[in-house]
């Protein structure tokens, strides 16, 4: 992936008349804790500006769900089930 500056890779699109096609994904499992959620949000955030080609996928828990899917973090914003035991969770992936 060439490197681009600020804004560069999205003139070039338009003027190209194309749109930017998605080849990688990358999957976040958010921290337990809202506090801890709270701090990798920026990090995140600059994940997705550094990576255009990819998808950013981040999954939290059901409890705070409803709270980040107010903030534009990630491309797309997964809820896990609310469990106490790791293997149920993992179930879930």
């Amino acid at each position: 992936m060439p490197k681009f500056r600020a804004g560069e890779l999205e003139k070039c699109l338009e003027a190209s008349g194309g749109s930017f096609k998605r080849v990688c994904r990358i999957l976040i499992t958010l921290p337990a804790s809202l506090r801890e959620t709270f701090a990798a949000i920026p990090m995140i955030k600059q994940l997705r500006n550094s990576r255009p080609d990819a998808k950013v996928t981040a999954v939290c828990q059901d409890k705070f769900f409803g709270v980040l899917s107010a903030f534009d973090f990630a491309d797309e914003l997964l809820s896990a089930p609310n469990v106490d035991s790791p293997l149920k969770r993992i179930g879930f992936f």
